[in-house]
This record gives C-alpha cells, structure tokens and sequence, in this order.
C-alpha cells in the first residue's frame, strides 16, 4: 500500500527515527533492527510504547511514540516491515 507507506516514512522522518535505528533502519549496538520485521509485531510493539506498557533502558521511545493514533502506528509499521 504506497499511500499508507508514504505515511509511514513522513511518520517515521518526523520523529527521526533513523537517529537512533540508522538510516536504513538496521539498528546499532542496543539499538535493534525495526526494518523487515514482521508488521503485526511492530504495530503491538509501537502501540505498548506508546500506552506505557513497554520501556526500556531508555524511555525515549515512550515519549516519540506518545500522541500517535492507532492508524498512524500502522502506517509506521507497514512502512517499516516493507522498508527497502
């Protein structure tokens, strides 16, 4: 789906997720890989982030993730899991 993949990437830019996760998404040291992973895993994944029941050693993603609707986090997921 492009526009829903367009979404995503305008999503993901705004919150600069490739500070952290890289340019091309592969991750980095703790920092895992969110490119071509399964889209139902990053939708429950994003969404825990954002409703709080998900943190890490660094509540960053907690705070990028808050505010987003539940179609907004499935956009950023299918862009991802179909991230080139």
């Amino acid at each position: 789906d492009e526009a829903l993949a367009r979404r995503g990437a305008e999503l993901s830019a705004a919150r600069n997720c490739n500070a952290c996760h890289l340019p091309d998404y592969s991750g980095r040291a703790n920092v895992p890989r969110i490119n071509h992973q399964r889209e139902d895993f990053l939708v429950h994944t994003l969404a825990e982030y954002r409703d709080g029941l998900r943190v890490g050693a660094d509540t960053q993603m907690n705070g990028l993730m808050h505010g987003l609707t539940n179609a907004d986090i499935r956009a950023i997921a299918h862009y991802l899991a179909h991230h080139e």
